[in-house]
């Protein structure tokens, strides 16, 4: 490496302050699916409506844009608490 490519490592940049323009996200009311409570959530920047429901996968809460998707989640959790519930009773 040269002199040159040191001595233009070592200038510094003024630091720009970003500033953020997105919009905020609007919290929606709640939607019923086979009787669980989804949130749903208008996303600020991109404007997608966003649900918070069971992955089929695991169970784990996650927020999808498929309404489809959240069915089958939550059919899945209720098929999986009744088969608890028949095992223990």
């Amino acid at each position: 490496m040269g002199v040159g490519m040191l001595s233009l490592l070592s200038v510094t940049h003024p630091v720009k302050k970003v500033r953020y323009k997105g919009t905020p996200s609007e919290i929606m009311e709640p939607i019923e699916v086979e009787g669980r409570t989804i949130k749903v959530l208008r996303h600020g920047n991109t404007g997608h409506v966003l649900y918070y429901a069971p992955r089929t996968s695991d169970l784990e809460y996650h927020w999808t844009m498929d309404l489809e998707t959240v069915r089958k989640g939550v059919e899945k959790l209720n098929e999986e608490e009744a088969s608890k519930k028949s095992q223990v009773g």
